[in-house]
């Protein structure tokens, strides 16, 4: 029989800041903090007041505070000191930062008893506050439906990382601790295990975290990336051990499994600044095992689009079948492929950006960049109008910059490029790439200083004789005259006022 509904453990370093918000968002659960919560603080070596801070709350609830002081050994080795100490039915690890909802524990019991128990891991509604505040979690689409049962066999894109908004049942972390070794992401390596179990989440939607993110480079998830065991430990002892225990435990690497380590991968990016640490030997491991990492992520959930930039995605697939591959891609209906791999869609708007038009009587100077991802001599791109004109685009490389992958290879050259067309009233002309005996219409993206923008369609801009406007993939030009004038005023205010009233809804 559990003593109290909860155990709550919160690991403290140096959290004077935030952790009496941190408690007291505790005390003040509506569940009843004194007859159903057992709180554990870790000081894990603070060398601020945190301890003095723990010691005084301890004071004050003796009988369902512990305080546990030791020396510094990391945030995975205070949980687990707290793990020891555990009498609730229930467990939850919170952050010496955050803060929880006050009905969150009291709305999460009562979803684990309505079910039954019928999972071991429930998850809670997670919001940004402090730097981040008002930024959508990339994972909150998962409770759009409201409270539910998630079987992560049929639905495993439904994946959990963060220790702070899962609610664990004690008995199913009785054998599992989290991993020292691992400096990041031993949150998430936890999770799986956990889940890994029966592969069922609780999905509870009226409970929130809150979850204290900051812009600043001393926060561990920002200087963590500056270190060598972001890319050396990490990928080995979270990714390939994931693997591997998965394969120990089901003979196969379950879909769940793919979509969670697909997940975190989304997020590696190159940093120049970092991978000069890493000698050449150093970075070659790391190219290595990630490369072994992808082969065991099937291509199709490789493939998902949701939160993946799609250079980043183009990369993943050129590190896991080689980067010749480039020389076999085809174009289909504006999407470029390898085989029946979707690599990249060279018709989204991430692919040619207009940084610049000005005009000089009849004549526009366009100005922009392209993400170049293709062989330069199976390609051309030129401008076309409406009369039929053709006028190719040269791109000049190595101004720009690159789109890089994991240590600084090549994915797609930025090209910049300067071209003069000739204008005169209702001529309009559209970006187009030749690619192999195929052709599309490219869709631009546009500075904000050009005037006109994708997102209204109704924009537009005054030069001279002309008016400016971007519409179904062209860029077209009329004469300036008072009512072509007043009607794309009157046209473009009615669009702004449309987009306000939903955005209000």
């Amino acid at each position: 029989m559990n003593k109290y509904k909860f155990s709550i453990i919160v690991p403290v370093y140096n959290a004077e800041a935030f952790l009496e918000e941190c408690i007291e968002s505790v005390i003040k659960q509506s569940i009843g903090f004194k007859e159903n919560v057992q709180l554990i603080l870790v000081n894990d070596g603070s060398k601020d007041n945190s301890g003095e801070m723990c010691e005084k709350y301890f004071q004050r609830f003796p009988e369902n505070i512990v305080y546990i002081d030791k020396e510094n050994g990391g945030v995975a080795s205070a949980r687990n000191s707290g793990m020891e100490k555990i009498e609730g039915e229930y467990t939850a690890f919170l952050d010496s930062d955050d803060y929880y909802s006050q009905t969150m524990l009291e709305n999460v019991y009562c979803f684990f008893k309505q079910k039954e128990d019928a999972f071991d891991v429930c998850v809670c509604r997670l919001e940004h506050v402090g730097d981040f505040y008002g930024k959508e979690h990339a994972l909150n689409w998962r409770f759009e439906n409201g409270n539910q049962v998630i079987d992560l066999k049929v639905n495993p894109e439904y994946v959990q990382s963060a220790i702070g908004n899962s609610v664990f049942r004690s008995e199913a972390i009785q054998d599992v601790r989290f991993d020292g070794r691992l400096q990041t992401a031993e949150d998430a390596l936890f999770n799986a295990f956990v889940i890994l179990k029966r592969l069922k989440l609780g999905i509870c939607a009226d409970s929130t975290y809150f979850y204290r993110r900051f812009e600043t480079s001393d926060s561990l998830t920002g200087t963590i990336r500056m270190q060598k065991e972001f890319y050396l430990d990490i990928p080995q002892n979270y990714y390939l051990h994931l693997i591997e225990y998965s394969k120990n435990k089901y003979g196969f690497v379950p879909a769940y499994v793919q979509h969670l380590i697909r997940y975190d991968i989304q997020w590696r990016k190159y940093i120049p600044e970092a991978i000069r640490k890493l000698n050449e030997e150093e970075r070659n491991a790391y190219v290595q095992v990630m490369k072994q990492t992808l082969e065991y992520i099937d291509d199709e959930i490789l493939s998902t689009r949701d939160g993946l930039n799609q250079y980043r995605r183009l990369y993943l697939f050129l590190l896991k079948y080689g980067f010749q591959i480039q020389d076999e891609m085809t174009l289909q209906n504006g999407v470029l492929y390898y085989k029946d791999l979707r690599l990249i869609n060279l018709t989204a708007p991430s692919v040619l950006k207009v940084t610049a038009i000005e005009l000089d009587g009849n004549t526009a100077c366009i100005e922009g960049l392209v993400k170049d991802c293709l062989p330069h001599a199976q390609k051309k791109i030129f401008m076309s109008s409406n009369q039929g004109e053709r006028i190719p685009i040269h791109l000049e490389y190595g101004k720009a910059g690159f789109v890089a992958g994991y240590v600084g290879e090549h994915v797609a050259e930025i090209g910049s490029f300067k071209v003069e067309i000739p204008i005169f009233p209702c001529i309009k002309w559209q970006f187009t790439l030749e690619f192999n005996q195929d052709a599309i219409t490219l869709n631009p993206n546009f500075d904000e200083s050009v005037g006109v923008s994708r997102k209204h369609k109704e924009s537009f801009f005054v030069s001279g004789r002309y008016i400016v406007k971007y519409r179904n993939k062209k860029i077209c030009f009329y004469k300036n005259t008072f009512k072509t004038r007043l009607a794309s005023g009157f046209r473009y205010r009615k669009e702004l006022r449309s987009q306000f009233a939903k955005g209000r809804k």
